[in-house]
């Protein structure tokens, strides 16, 4: 019986609303149990081995990734998720309910891993790990249950195996397995020697001698904690985003959930509950190297599905591949660990050495991935699950040196094989990044160009899956070794003088095309302590950062921008400008020695008459005197103005010109600068992770 896609779709949006929002509430603190039950009972249509069969049918022939194939993939999933509801619900709420006793303090499951990462006494920290495993064995029941669940589900939907059935919606499983090979091969003696010699240096063990119960305290960062206080992470997340042109406070489509609840989690997480029209972007700041990457990774994934086109269909914006989601998360999250952003963003010294430090974790996670791909593999092969917990340890400990325990042979696999998407994810976004430093500099994230082209790729979605994100963008193919270096150039940071290492050989540069329209110098951004670089006296200097003053072209134009004003939203798909509000003028300026900070020779200079705009915010050391309309080169307003810059055709204005009522003779006040694992519950509800 044919179906009704345009009907099908409209369903379907509405089944993941109330899915995500029941994630978001339970997770938040705002409801002490997750029910599921009746979310999968109101939808129950959708999700029927029967609507399975006439998507499949629908899809035969279509390409991978195209819209037949993710609406198949999306009603078996949500089929294998209704038949695993009962023990996902007994997960979670049993997470909530158990308590351990350690030393005499009661501390929740979910609790365990923060506090043994946060605990500086190593036999604290093996007791800890002990009742975490205690509990997580009290856990193993429903997971056997859901396993057993989802490989007859897979069964019935004619998928053979669970890999079968992914397989068939087109993941390239096997290609990813021997890409995972060979990085494992390559980065062995690099990741062996700055392993130990971090775990030598900051827990005082060598890497035989380490345990499990080591890692989370040695990536916990505890000695960087003054560098990243709790109370400067959402005033650093929100300067971060205005230095690409985003201000997260005028968003109205952004709920920012700051408030402590006792069954919070602990972890920043995004719950795109409407996709575009509101995502949640859920706070509990703790403080730490640790805690700050995973609230810009999950504003990463906030920005992203808040830019989303809402005129593009549900494939594209909430299913699709979710390596493209994770990119832009990992893109924002390896910020705090940039030693550029660290300088000026928070004037943190010893960026090196973090950004060094921060490469053994990555390294450590992207091996301990691969291992876990090759292990998912062989679990969804394999009629008997209680065959693989030896299987698990040694696949684990071989890619990270360090033994896991075998009570999360199933607790430590993420549905629907998403350990593809950080893979694949990793990947992007180490590609983007380098792109984007070759292309604006290495303080891209200060650059509105920069923030230009991110939120045209925000606004795509996922319509382009990452291989096609990488082509376009960078023009080179999405290749995993690109993710061993984190976006850097040359070898990896862990690498000793001398020749170059296996692991940079494994990952030659991507041959970057030129996408980039006309180089123009908007937006004049002056640090407090106008650094050499960017002095606009800086040229007298010699200090022309990468670019090349021959053949330059000297343009003027006058820019307007708005920040704050009267908190307009900023989201994609806008179809008015905002209002002016009257505020300060900012004077002229105009240095006609001002370096380009850009990519290419034969560039364009373009100096701006720039006026400042603003409500009361904080966007960190950096001052911008840009003023513009919201979007300008955004690429959002009335989305007439995409033209393409990524591809490189300069863009059309679709604003209209701009009347300024100014008053006030003095210039505003500037503002001073300001292993996690989680099982995501679905594809689609980004929730804490790794």
């Amino acid at each position: 019986m044919p179906v009704d896609l345009d009907s099908y779709r409209e369903e379907a949006d509405r089944f993941l609303t109330e899915l995500t929002g029941a994630y978001y509430r339970h997770f938040a603190g705002l409801e002490a149990t997750l029910e599921l039950e009746p979310v999968y009972e109101r939808f129950a249509g959708l999700t029927t081995v029967e609507a399975c069969e006439t998507l499949r049918e629908a899809a035969a022939g279509a390409p991978p990734r195209s819209a037949p194939v993710e609406l198949w993939r999306f009603a078996c999933e949500g089929h294998l998720g209704s038949v695993t509801r009962a023990q996902e619900e007994l997960l979670a709420n049993l997470e909530t309910q158990l308590e351990a006793t350690v030393d005499g303090h009661t501390v929740g499951f979910r609790m365990l891993r923060p506090t043994l990462a946060n605990e500086p006494d190593r036999n604290r920290r093996e007791r800890l790990e002990c009742a975490r495993a205690e509990l997580a064995a009290e856990l193993l029941p429903a997971y056997r249950d859901a396993a057993g669940e989802v490989q007859a589900a897979a069964r019935t939907l004619g998928g053979g195996t669970v890999r079968d059935l992914y397989e068939s919606f087109g993941l390239a499983l096997g290609p990813l397995a021997e890409q995972c090979r060979a990085v494992l091969d390559d980065t062995e003696d690099i990741y062996v020697t700055g392993f130990d010699r971090l775990l030598r240096d900051r827990a005082g063990v060598s890497l035989g001698d380490a345990r499990r119960w080591d890692v989370p305290r040695l990536f916990r960062a505890a000695a960087w904690d003054d560098a990243f206080p709790a109370e400067r992470m959402v005033p650093a997340l929100e300067g971060t985003l205005a230095g690409l042109g985003v201000d997260l406070r005028s968003q109205r489509n952004i709920e920012l959930d700051l408030d402590e609840r006792p069954t919070k989690s602990p972890r920043a997480f995004c719950a795109p509950i409407e996709v575009p029209d509101r995502i949640v972007l859920v706070i509990q700041p703790i403080g730490g190297l640790d805690d700050w990457r995973a609230l810009f990774h999950e504003a990463g994934h906030t920005e992203h599905f808040a830019h989303t086109s809402a005129r593009l269909p549900l494939e594209a914006r909430r299913l699709g591949d979710n390596a493209v989601t994770e990119g832009h998360a990992f893109l924002l999250e390896h910020l705090v660990i940039d030693p550029a952003w660290l300088e000026r963003r928070l004037d943190v010294g010893r960026g090196e050495e973090i950004a060094s430090e921060s490469a053994v974790r990555h390294l450590y996670a992207l091996r301990r991935y691969c291992a876990k791909l090759l292990y998912e593999l062989e679990l969804h092969a394999e009629a008997d699950p209680d065959t693989m917990p030896g299987r698990y340890v040694e696949l684990l400990s071989e890619a990270t040196k360090i033994e896991p325990s075998e009570v999360d042979f199933l607790a430590d696999v993420d549905p629907g094989f998403y350990v593809t998407s950080y893979l694949r994810a990793w990947a992007l976004e180490a590609q983007l990044a380098r792109h984007l430093r070759e292309r604006f500099g290495r303080a891209w994230f200060a650059e509105r160009r920069a923030g230009s082209l991110l939120r045209e790729l925000w606004s795509e979605g996922q319509s382009l899956d990452a291989d096609a994100v990488a082509r376009e963008v960078t023009g080179a193919a999405l290749e995993l070794a690109a993710a061993v270096l984190l976006g850097r150039e040359g070898d990896h940071p862990l690498a000793p003088p001398g020749p170059s290492c296996a692991c940079s050989r494994a990952a030659p540069a991507p041959r970057l095309t030129s996408r980039a329209p006309t180089l123009r110098a908007r937006g004049l951004a002056l640090d407090r302590a106008l650094r050499a670089d960017r002095d606009p006296g800086g040229g007298a200097l010699c200090r022309l950062g990468d670019v090349h003053l021959e053949d330059a072209v000297l343009e003027l134009g006058a820019d307007v921008r708005l920040v704050d004003a009267l908190r307009q939203s900023h989201a994609a798909g806008e179809a008015t400008e905002a209002p002016l509000e009257a505020v300060e003028a900012v004077g002229l300026l105009l240095d006609l020695t001002f370096p380009l900070a850009g990519d290419r020779e034969h560039a364009v200079l373009d100096l701006d008459r720039d006026l400042v705009l603003r409500a009361a915010g904080q966007v960190e050391r950096e001052h911008d005197l840009g003023v513009r309309l919201p979007d300008v080169e955004s690429w959002q307003p009335r989305r007439a103005a995409v033209a393409g810059a990524r591809r490189g055709r300069p863009p059309q204005l679709a604003g209209e010109p701009a009347h300024l009522a100014l008053k006030g003779g003095q210039l505003a006040e500037w503002f001073p600068p300001d292993d996690r694992h989680h099982r995501p519950p679905s594809r689609y509800v980004v929730l804490p992770e790794i």
